[in-house]
């Protein structure tokens, strides 16, 4: 999956965005932005869709100086090589729908020991 970058937007109006309710599909109830290695801005979600299932997308945020700011979503379920996730989200989730989400998880875990 590529990067979508949205023109003449700026960083907060991104987050903005990424973060606000998108009806009949999901709303975002936390969410935490870190900063990796100087390189990109990530964007930790918990999401919850219309079924009620809880999840966390992670954000890659990047500016483009010719367009603007942009983003790569990757949902848990794609185990994100991010693990700064706060811990007090995974206490918000539903059971993990793979084994790459429950590795994620673990990672997470283990960034913070």
């Amino acid at each position: 999956m590529g990067w979508t970058v949205i023109k003449d937007t700026t960083r907060d109006e991104l987050i903005g965005m990424l973060t606000m309710p998108n009806p009949g599909f999901d709303e975002t109830l936390k969410y935490h932005l870190a900063n990796w290695a100087d390189a990109y801005d990530v964007l930790y979600t918990v999401k919850k869709t219309v079924k009620g299932r809880v999840y966390v997308c992670v954000y890659l945020l990047d500016e483009d100086p010719e367009f603007g700011w942009g983003y790569k979503d990757m949902p848990e379920s794609m185990h994100p090589f991010y693990y700064a996730c706060p811990l007090e989200f995974l206490d918000l989730l539903s059971e993990p729908v793979s084994e790459d989400s429950a590795a994620w998880r673990r990672k997470v875990r283990e960034y913070w020991v």
